[in-house]
């Protein structure tokens, strides 16, 4: 692979005698912005995109001479792991690639010798230890005196009672909820019983279900008897006075009239 040059990326420091020291295997380190371009390096690194040092480890050593200038190059062909698990193959020149001192591969750890065993020594035999004698009199009670009775041993104490709890387990919307079994008395899921409901028209008729046969009154005005325009303005109003006062988005009175249009316009279509 060619070598990775970058022209924004300082000069790697230089080691003397690198090429006597390099082996196949040994670590070596190199600046990031060497080993790939500096555009990963930024993303990868981030801010020390110029200052990471990669560690990777040597393939193979590479010595080319000039014939014309007869000066030897030496390149070194290393794989560096660039995070993440990506690793990468690059060949770079001998001053760019801090080599790992030699001290450090050179120097295995230490053999551990086995050491002779000592035969085993045979403790002599020790008789059991008596154990100290139990005082009779330590065990035995005292005597109660004479007239008296012995003391009645404290009845155990009985455990609190829960009380009711004083803390809400949460509160939701301005209301504080507790956990009380006993406190629904009704079945949940009953089906709810019918109600009688009726609308009084302007002239004092109780307008119920069944009582427009005749189609006398239309969607519309049964509507209006339902929700005179007095009251929709007072939904409007109390609607939007609600909204600000709990900082929430408010609202017009022409959108809420448009949404009691759509309300009239299902209801005709119907």
């Amino acid at each position: 692979m060619s070598q990775a040059t970058n022209g924004s990326c300082p000069a790697a420091r230089k080691a003397p005698n690198k090429v006597s020291s390099l082996i196949v295997g040994a670590k070596c380190q190199a600046k990031a912005c060497m080993v790939t371009d500096l555009s990963e390096c930024s993303r990868r690194y981030g801010s020390s995109a110029k200052t990471k040092i990669l560690e990777g480890v040597v393939l193979e050593i590479i010595s080319m001479t000039n014939p014309k200038t007869n000066r030897t190059a030496n390149n070194v062909r290393a794989r560096y792991d660039l995070g993440g698990g990506h690793l990468k193959d690059v060949t770079l020149h001998i001053r760019s690639v801090e080599v790992v001192s030699e001290s450090v591969r050179a120097n295995p750890s230490p053999v551990a010798v086995p050491l002779p065993v000592p035969p085993p020594v045979t403790a002599p035999a020790v008789a059991p230890a008596l154990s100290p004698p139990t005082s009779v009199a330590a065990a035995t009670p005292p005597p109660t005196p004479a007239g008296t009775l012995p003391p009645t041993p404290a009845p155990p104490t009985a455990p609190s009672v829960a009380q009711s709890p004083t803390i809400p387990v949460v509160t939701s919307h301005k209301v504080d909820w507790f956990i009380d079994d006993e406190a629904v008395l009704e079945q949940i899921g009953q089906p709810t019983p019918r109600r009688a409901w009726s609308i009084k028209s302007p002239i004092g008729n109780a307008l119920q279900a069944g009582s427009n046969a005749d189609k006398r009154l239309t969607k519309m005005d049964v509507f209006l008897l339902a929700f005179p325009q007095e009251s929709l303005v007072s939904i409007c109003r109390n609607t939007y006075v609600v909204l600000e006062a709990t900082g929430k988005p408010t609202t017009t009175v022409g959108e809420l009239l448009k949404l009691f249009g759509i309300i009239i316009l299902a209801a005709w279509k119907r």
